[in-house]
């Protein structure tokens, strides 16, 4: 879920809609603010933990992942966007049962371009985690009609890669299209699919409900310019 274009009066609101609606056990975050800053009436803190990096000390806002006490985060190293620190948040995550699953939230720079960035933020995160369940999820700022809009910049490159058995595109899998999660009103910007959840293949067969809301009733509810996966 991206909290960008957020003020600081629907941060709270933000903060609301992912505690008690979404009600979630493990979130990617991507430019979201620290508990604290924000005037939410639940500190997610009491609900759960967060392992967040800053990116943007201007703004206050970070990448960040949450989780319900139904899991223990543990925070790990990771390259990450080597010019664009605070964009990649990496951890293992613990369930009560004991079983562990690696989980990576990622924002991905666009200047000077997504790639090869992405790409090796990706693959480095892949490298450390061998034979181990793996989600890695976030405003990945790429898709597959990107290639039509942007050509020549490795989006097709990148998503024929996943396509081929490299990982497994969650909401693409199960509904065979990508859906727009971007709310723009600018008649320049282009209607993508820029957020995504990507999981390793041994993980695909146990996803079984990948949702993105309705455009206008989320757009309503004012709390985000992106549409949460």
């Amino acid at each position: 879920m991206n909290n960008a274009g957020a003020a600081r009066r629907r941060e709270a609101r933000a903060w609301d809609y992912l505690l008690d609606v979404l009600r979630p056990d493990v979130a990617l975050l991507q430019e979201v603010r620290v508990p604290g800053s924000t005037k939410s009436s639940r500190d997610p803190l009491t609900t759960g933990s967060l392992q967040y990096r800053e990116f943007s000390a201007h703004h206050g806002w970070g990448t960040a992942i949450f989780s319900s006490h139904n899991f223990q985060l543990r925070e790990l190293h990771a390259r990450g966007f080597a010019d664009a620190d605070g964009r990649c948040v990496f951890a293992e995550a613990t369930g009560e049962d004991g079983h562990t699953v690696r989980v990576a939230s990622l924002h991905a720079p666009t200047t000077p371009s997504v790639f090869p960035r992405l790409s090796a933020c990706i693959e480095d995160l892949m490298a450390r985690s061998p034979e181990r369940p793996f989600v890695i999820g976030g405003d990945f700022n790429t898709a597959r009609a990107a290639e039509a809009i942007w050509p020549g910049y490795e989006h097709g490159k990148f998503w024929s890669k996943v396509d081929s058995g490299w990982l497994a595109d969650c909401h693409y899998r199960q509904h065979g299209f990508e859906r727009n999660t971007l709310i723009r009103t600018r008649d320049d910007d282009h209607s993508i699919q820029c957020d995504h959840i990507l999981v390793t293949n041994d993980l695909a067969d146990a996803v079984h409900l990948v949702s993105i809301p309705d455009d206008e009733e989320f757009k309503a509810l004012d709390i985000s310019d992106h549409l949460p996966v």
